[in-house]
């Protein structure tokens, strides 16, 4: 662990600066798609003003058909029907110019945004201290995300889809002014019909909107890191360097083992010769194949236990016949 920590600050020391540069690079490029998404959500949000346009002159139209021939009420003629058309006109060319009123307004933004990328990337290109350059970087990158916010066009599609979704409304709450009971009953279905129609409008519309912005998504912040943080999240970008850093710490550990091999070896120089210089061939494949006679079960056990004292330094139990016992070596001729 003590090893691991000193390969992390040495990498540190060694490419801090890297890492942090990258880090800087990385955050530009979220700060570029972030810029992208909102310039290309509001351009798509501009087009779709054509649209509120058409259908409030839609309902201008439906407004003048119901004066000409009564096309809703069945009796021509102004009155609720024909004002409540006429309104209902009215509301969504407002909205229309809402949309590009407050998109106009939120140009300059973008271009504050924008202006301030580029410092962003001056900044990340620069040669000043790490520390300084975070520090400079940091709030350069407050400024950026501050403009986005203001140019983001998600809180005007939804402050635009809930009026759209209130003016249905509005055609049922409007009075009855028939004075008979007849004539009450065709207006209250001619606003009935009339909330409808400018429900499913005011649907495909809001629905368009919000498709045209559904794939901004949320500004990204930025992280303020130090170098050694900075080599631990992009590791791979600095494998060299965590080569070179480990290399620092266990190298001298790896040249001091093959000292202390070295040294072992020359205090005792006649190891080599004692314990493998005098051996022949056939010496070593016949312990090879002893050694794989042993694996397989194919030595008597009694020999196996003579080899085992012999390797602890134990003395062997297997009994040697003297020269007593042989009757060939008596002198009254057992050998007859």
């Amino acid at each position: 662990m003590i090893a691991g920590v000193s390969s992390w600050l040495n990498v540190a020391g060694i490419a801090g600066a890297s890492a942090i540069a990258q880090h800087l690079n990385s955050a530009i490029l979220s700060y570029e798609a972030a810029l992208s998404e909102r310039q290309s959500a509001l351009a798509r949000v501009k087009a779709v003003i054509p649209d509120f346009e058409q259908a409030a002159a839609l309902y201008r139209t439906r407004r003048e058909s119901e004066i000409t021939n009564g096309a809703y009420s069945g009796g021509p003629g102004p009155g609720t029907v024909e004002q409540t058309l006429g309104a209902i006109a009215e509301r969504f060319a407002a909205q229309g110019q809402t949309l590009d009123e407050q998109i106009s307004e939120r140009q300059p933004a973008m271009a504050v945004a924008q202006k301030t990328l580029d410092t962003l990337r001056a900044t990340a290109a620069g040669g000043q201290d790490a520390a300084i350059k975070l520090q400079g970087f940091a709030r350069q990158a407050d400024a950026l995300l501050a403009a986005l916010a203001e140019a983001d066009p998600r809180p005007l599609v939804e402050s635009v889809n809930r009026t759209l979704a209130a003016i249905p409304n509005e055609a049922r709450l409007q009075g009855i002014s028939a004075r008979t009971e007849a004539g009450a009953a065709r207006q209250r279905a001619a606003l009935d019909r009339i909330a409808e129609e400018v429900g499913e409008t005011a649907t495909a519309l809001s629905s368009a909107l919000a498709a045209l912005t559904a794939d901004i998504g949320p500004a990204p912040g930025f992280a303020r890191i130090d170098p050694i943080e900075a080599v631990l999240r992009y590791p791979l970008q600095n494998a060299p360097y965590w080569v070179g850093g480990l290399a620092m710490d266990f190298a001298p550990t790896l040249v001091l083992i093959y000292a202390m091999v070295i040294m072992q070896i020359r205090g005792r120089p006649g190891l080599f010769a004692e314990r493998v210089g005098a051996l022949t061939v056939e010496d070593i494949l016949s312990a090879d194949y002893a050694k794989d006679a042993i694996r397989n079960g194919a030595i008597d056990g009694e020999v196996i236990t003579r080899l085992q004292n012999d390797l602890s330094g134990s003395p062997s139990k297997i009994e040697y016949k003297t020269d007593e016992d042989d009757p060939t070596d008596k002198p009254d001729g057992g050998g007859r």
